[in-house]
């Protein structure tokens, strides 16, 4: 019988800090979850959540990647 691994629970900025890498660094979503030691379809799909948020779509059940802060400072812009 194999054991499931627990879970990891990563805090909104961290996921945050490993999107801006992708988004604004420009580095490539497999780089960076080999240099995080995360799994590639994780790091995608925060990736792909924060530009839903950017867009306006809240995640259902899920938690937010981008700050209450940067909600507020995209809205006055």
């Amino acid at each position: 019988m194999k054991l499931k691994q627990p879970r990891c629970q990563y805090s909104a900025e961290f996921k945050l800090e490993a999107v801006q890498q992708v988004i604004l660094h420009q580095q490539r979503v497999v780089d960076v979850a080999r240099s995080l030691g995360m799994d590639i379809s994780t790091r995608g799909k925060w990736v792909h959540q924060y530009k839903a948020e950017k867009r306006g779509v809240t995640p259902v059940g899920g938690c937010r990647i981008m700050p209450d802060t940067e909600r507020i400072t995209q809205c006055l812009l």
